[in-house]
């Protein structure tokens, strides 16, 4: 299409098309349409390409400048009920990190933040908590360090109630940081990502706005993995395929391993 032929209309019927319909594959798996930031990243590419074309004096104006991008549906936020607020603060205290999730519930702080915290950042006459510094991972080393910005670093004031948890649990402590390592008391707890699963029940992933990818990947004996797959468009649903997809998978890689073990089923191909 021409420079000239380029219109405020003509950009914006695109990115809505490619919001509503540009998806070219897996389309049964991701649905019809791209995500908004696929939609967002083309629309700066057009108007950095445009804007060039204006300073060449090749156009009078750039279009994309008066363009909307297509307005995304909105999730709802999802908040714990009363009850189900009561049912994870007793398993995280039965697992060790009562203080821990209380505090980032009551302060909303980040998790590096709560990690990096030492005895000597809580006033307990006055209930101040003092927040400078961050807890990360790099290299496979961990790093303390200040915030990335000034305003980063902080004072709030914490609940009585919660104040009373942390001074009867800094009685008890032996460690300077507040939730020390349970392996290297001299050092913070050590953060991770993602949730924890136990062992042989896959893991899920969310691809995109509507799909959620589980996965199993069994370790067979000759060091090669076998890799399975399902997609829903809910956690809850992907969740429930997994369990369906293991059980029906297992006793063939139980089968499977039985056969490489004893050397029967080494040098051929086997399909699940």
């Amino acid at each position: 299409m021409p420079l000239n032929k380029i219109t405020m209309e003509v950009l914006q019927k695109f990115y809505t098309d490619l919001k509503q319909n540009g998806r070219l594959t897996r389309r049964d798996i991701y649905g019809l349409g791209v995500s908004d930031r696929l939609v967002e990243g083309c629309h700066l590419r057009i108007r950095s390409a445009l804007a060039e074309a204006v300073e060449e004096r090749l156009i009078h104006r750039n279009p994309a400048e008066e363009c909307k991008l297509p307005q995304s549906a909105r999730r709802e936020k999802q908040v714990l009920t009363r009850e189900e607020l009561q049912r994870f603060l007793t398993q995280v205290q039965e697992e060790g990190y009562y203080e821990m999730v209380l505090l980032e519930l009551a302060t909303g702080l980040r998790r590096s933040e709560i990690l990096a915290l030492k005895w000597s950042d809580l006033n307990p006459k006055t209930g101040e908590l003092r927040v400078e510094w961050q807890v990360y991972r790099t290299g496979g080393k961990l790093i303390v360090a200040p915030p990335k910005t000034k305003t980063s670093a902080r004072s709030l004031l914490i609940p009585k109630a919660l104040l009373d948890i942390l001074v009867e649990m800094r009685s008890r402590a032996a460690s300077e940081w507040m939730f020390p390592s349970p392996v290297k008391p001299s050092e913070p707890f050590r953060p991770y990502k993602g949730l924890r699963r136990r062992a042989g029940t896959g893991c899920i992933t969310r691809v995109s706005e509507n799909c959620y990818e589980g996965k199993y990947t069994p370790r067979l004996p000759n060091g090669t993995r076998l890799i399975k797959s399902v997609y829903a468009p809910t956690y809850a649903e992907c969740e429930a395929k997994l369990a369906a997809l293991i059980a029906e998978v297992k006793p063939e890689v139980d089968k499977l391993k039985r056969e490489m073990r004893e050397g029967m089923g080494t040098s051929k191909t086997v399909t699940l």
